[in-house]
């Protein structure tokens, strides 16, 4: 939106596909990290989490 490449209504329908997505995978995030062995110090880091 910030460079006039997306309508505010086409940026709100990505959101809601992103925490829709989210939502289905949240089941199995548990299961993807540990089958990716994923450490405790990267899944804090600053940038994932809000």
């Amino acid at each position: 939106m910030e460079h006039g490449r997306l309508t505010a209504q086409r940026s709100k329908a990505i959101r809601r596909e992103v925490n829709d997505l989210c939502r289905k995978v949240r089941p199995v995030a548990v299961d993807l990290v540990d089958a990716w062995d994923i450490p405790p110090l990267v899944l804090r880091s600053p940038g994932l989490v809000g």
